[in-house]
């Protein structure tokens, strides 16, 4: 290797270190502290086999280094550019809705199952219980003349309870829903970012893991970004539906079935959650091809 490409490499590591410590960033907060220290590891290995290669003349290993070094820094860039998009993400979930966007959707899931769901069930399982009480209110009545005889003064309600029961075997499988997606927001929230995504970034690093680890940080991007971020959109779309503008049928409005408010579950529990998938998707694999395309220049590296 040439001096002039000696020297540009030994830069090279140098502003991976010195890069790496401006990507501890707010987002990541105590997560950004732990890529850091891997990133640091990782140039320090780079330059520790470089070193190597000098001295034992192996061109293959000086050739590894060059692209492991300009990896690291790719990467580097890269969770720069994570960083901005979360904090973008951050910014326009403040905008909409004033609250981080984990913690709003996981509230709103939760006001859903919890203050909607539930009481919905607790109170149409009370009725149903009541109505077929009063259903088999019978009264026998008999004489000699014309024989024995009975009347069910409220045989009807029997029929309400079987429709109330009718609507709770939809809630339930509604408030299912609902938690699940709760429980899957939480577990981003916890494991993604902390775990994952600096796990990613370090495996940019070695070349039999790098094309995984594009994927694994667009997955992790989508997870942690474009998901959440649907939410926060499903939100302002629930709340600029006004129930006044709605054209409601007289049996919706039933106050022994509250088929209203069951209805108003069911845009985030069934179609709300397929459009969020499907968005999050494209974008993971539309970005994933980003990674993978846009960072493997052919011909960038080449052994001196």
């Amino acid at each position: 290797m040439h001096f002039p490409t000696k020297l540009s490499f030994i830069l090279l590591l140098m502003l991976n270190v010195a890069f790496a410590q401006s990507c501890t960033t707010v987002v990541f907060s105590d997560e950004g502290s732990l890529i850091f220290p891997l990133a640091l590891l990782s140039a320090f290995l780079v330059a520790l086999i470089y070193m190597l290669s000098q001295a034992v003349h192996k061109p293959e290993w000086e050739n590894w280094c060059k692209k492991a070094g300009m990896q690291i820094l790719v990467s580097l860039i890269l969770i720069s550019l994570v960083n901005l998009a979360i904090l973008a993400g951050c910014a326009v979930s403040d905008q909409l809705v004033g609250q981080d966007m984990f913690q709003v959707s996981i509230n709103y899931l939760n006001d859903l199952a919890y203050s909607k769901g539930f009481p919905l069930v607790y109170m149409l399982t009370d009725a149903s219980i009541q109505n077929q009480l009063e259903a088999v209110n019978f009264k026998f009545t008999t004489n000699p003349l014309t024989g024995g005889g009975g009347l069910a003064k409220n045989a009807g309600e029997k029929t309400k309870a079987n429709a109330q029961d009718s609507v709770i075997n939809m809630l339930m499988p509604l408030i299912a829903s609902l938690y699940a997606q709760g429980l899957v927001l939480k577990v981003i929230q916890t494991v993604i970012v902390p775990i994952f995504l600096p796990l990613a970034f370090v495996m940019r690093i070695f070349p039999q893991t790098r094309t995984v680890a594009d994927y694994l940080i667009a997955i992790c991007l989508g997870l942690a970004l474009i998901l959440p971020l649907t939410y926060v959109l499903n939100i302002k779309i629930a709340e600029s539906i006004l129930p006044a503008s709605i054209i409601t049928p007289e049996a919706a409005l039933d106050p022994d079935l509250r088929l209203l408010d069951v209805a108003s579950l069911i845009p985030q529990a069934i179609f709300l959650p397929n459009l969020t998938i499907v968005v999050t998707v494209s974008f993971i694999m539309s970005f994933s091809k980003l990674l993978v395309r846009g960072f493997e220049p052919e011909g960038l590296y080449y052994a001196s």
